[in-house]
């Protein structure tokens, strides 16, 4: 047994577009990047950076392979695997252009933006499912589209084989067991190996997908975990509160529906 100190991490607040692109470095080594004029490929140099730091982008960006490449605004290029950038949506959902409160979620980027209309409120690290682009039905990924979250908790019980804190159960807040939003199947990935208890500022927008903290680890900005969004702690707390439907003082859940505010709109995308 151990104890778990949490990570101190947390995003930072922005106040117009201008602030937007930037980008954090998330690898633990992290290199400064040149193209040459008779090179497709990049020289990598010999600068390093600091995990986490942040640095303004050019907007500039050019695609190697798989990999994207990201210029700073002084000149140097980042790569896409050891630096996550925060952007400006190429196409607005609806809910931005209503003026509404929604979040972008960027896999490839492991970076989530808060906005409200088109107007960004805080960006922040996270970690989707490891299994990156896959399937979210069979493998651990990341479940992408237009959401709008369904269920807020204070804390829950999260684990492998689909049990809540009160025993068996089937309601999809109850658990991190995945179902087929379009078929109602259950889908267990990874059965059999977690049990998580208190996971803070739990907020469901799918079945079985979830914005929520975790405190058992610290490497937000890599993609490790059963599909689910994970936050630190801070970020966690910031974004519950921060999100509809409120969850009334003295409350411990809530559910959107015609009672309560339309859940805050969540979007998922590469």
């Amino acid at each position: 047994m151990k104890p778990d100190t949490a990570s101190p991490f947390h995003g930072v607040a922005i106040h117009t577009v201008d602030e937007l692109p930037f980008a954090w470095v998330r690898a633990k080594e992290a290199h400064v990047y040149r193209f040459s004029p008779d090179k497709d490929e990049p020289d990598r140099t010999g600068e390093e950076l600091a995990r986490r730091a942040t640095m303004k982008l050019s907007g500039k960006a050019r695609k190697v392979g798989d990999v994207t490449y990201r210029e700073t605004v002084d000149g140097k290029w980042l790569k896409g695997t050891e630096a996550g950038a925060a952007l400006v949506p190429t196409e607005w959902p609806k809910a931005a252009t209503d003026g509404e409160k929604w979040i972008d979620i960027s896999i490839e980027n492991q970076v989530l933006v808060a906005w409200q209309g088109k107007t960004p409120l805080y960006a922040t690290l996270v970690s989707t499912g490891q299994d990156g682009m896959g399937d979210p039905l069979t493998t651990k990924s990341t479940i992408r589209g237009t959401f709008r979250i369904r269920e807020k908790h204070v804390t829950t019980t999260m684990d492998s084989n689909g049990k809540a804190s009160e025993g068996e159960s089937s309601t999809p807040a109850a658990s991190a067991a995945e179902k087929d939003p379009r078929e109602g199947k259950s889908v267990r990935r990874g059965q059999g190996t977690f049990e998580l208890r208190d996971v803070p500022w739990v907020q469901y927008f799918a079945a079985g997908f979830a914005l929520h903290t975790a405190y058992w680890h610290d490497v937000f900005g890599v993609a490790r975990s059963h599909g689910c969004v994970n936050l630190s702690p801070i970020d966690g707390h910031w974004l519950f509160g921060w999100t509809d439907p409120p969850v009334p003082t003295g409350w411990h859940g809530v559910e959107s529906g015609s009672d309560t505010a339309p859940g805050t709109t969540v979007v998922i995308h590469r």
